[in-house]
């Protein structure tokens, strides 16, 4: 089971200028596979619990993929996390697993439904806290993982920003999986709005990074 084509509109809600100590981010994405999924099947997506900052930083320091992720694709991961443990060979495996384990406890569940033939649509949203800089960093990595893809994949992601926002022209930018810099391509709404538009043939990862004007 593959994924052909997923698209994904990325909208952040200035909650931050309303007194918040964070942006919510609403994310609507469809993706199209090659064969339904079972009637039975679930995906985790990002939810609003906050995680704890010390363990927030853990993940963050090791780089860890915060996107939706696909049920079974977890459970094969973590499922034989009990030899793991007791295979010294095994601790980096075993410290991923843990992580991920943990992170999965912060997420929410959504049952999979198609909207026509193989094609599917999820809604979610979450909570993105700023740095000390007062810097915002989205990060995603198109399809989700678990999804699989074929070699000849569409991917496009879409983000709406605030306005009064100016987003990092450096450290915005989609990385393939051949090291490849994928550039966006910016457009500003005549009421200041910024709308970065990407789109790609592989399995890319995704980073934005804004900051509100002062």
């Amino acid at each position: 089971m593959v994924c052909l084509k997923q698209d994904a509109v990325v909208t952040v809600i200035p909650t931050k200028t309303f007194g918040k100590e964070y942006d919510l981010v609403k994310v609507e994405t469809t993706f199209q596979m090659d064969q339904p999924f079972p009637e039975d099947e679930v995906m985790f997506v990002p939810g609003k619990e906050v995680i704890p900052d010390a363990i927030l930083k853990l993940m963050t320091d090791n780089q860890f993929d915060f996107g939706p992720k696909l049920s079974r694709d977890v459970v094969s991961k973590i499922g034989d996390f009990s030899q793991e443990v007791e295979d010294p060979n095994r601790r980096d495996e075993t410290r991923k697993d843990a992580l991920l384990g943990y992170l999965i406890t912060y997420m929410d569940q959504i049952k999979l439904m198609p909207i026509g033939g193989n094609n599917y649509h999820i809604s979610y949203e979450f909570r993105l806290y700023p740095d000390q800089d007062g810097n915002f960093e989205f990060r995603t990595t198109l399809p989700f993982a678990g999804l699989g893809e074929a070699s000849n994949i569409d991917i496009q992601l879409i983000m709406v920003l605030p306005t009064g926002v100016t987003f990092d022209p450096i450290k915005t930018k989609g990385i393939a999986v051949n090291g490849t810099e994928l550039q966006e391509q910016p457009f500003v709404t005549e009421a200041n709005r910024h709308i970065l538009s990407f789109y790609h043939k592989a399995d890319p990862d995704f980073f934005v990074t804004y900051k509100y004007n002062a």
